[in-house]
């Protein structure tokens, strides 16, 4: 199976503010999971831990996890297998510093999941 890593805006951002010594921990530890991920499956690990929200969006489950990339930073990412097309989707989310994690997790939630929900909603009303 085929492993893709997509990033997003936010991530990059992210990164590039972080110093050199961080942002190569931050990169070991992402590699460090997609060698876990392809070995083991989809499922958490020691530094891999799966966030259970609740999407709010009909037939839809969050599929999130905090990576401990370094002492101070985590890395929110979601992990999708992809059976049609034979690959597993890492999409990187966000780096956060362990003590801001928790005042923003919600906000990235929010905005992850808002065109999901909007989608579910209009064809709810459609139907």
């Amino acid at each position: 199976m085929e492993t893709l890593i997509e990033s997003t805006r936010r991530f990059e951002k992210d990164l590039k503010q972080l110093d050199s010594r961080d942002k190569e921990q931050v990169i070991k530890a992402i590699n460090d999971s997609v060698a876990w991920v392809e070995a083991e499956g989809i499922r958490p690990s020691v530094k891999l831990l799966e966030l259970k929200l609740d999407s709010h969006v009909q037939g839809y489950e969050s599929s999130l996890y905090l990576l401990k990339a370094t002492r101070k930073n985590r890395v929110i990412l979601s992990i999708d297998d992809d059976p049609i097309f034979g690959q597993v989707i890492f999409t990187l989310l966000g780096i956060f510093p362990v003590d801001k994690l928790e005042e923003n997790l919600p906000g990235l939630v929010e905005s992850m999941y808002q065109a999901l929900r909007q989608e579910s909603e209009d064809v709810q009303l459609t139907i």
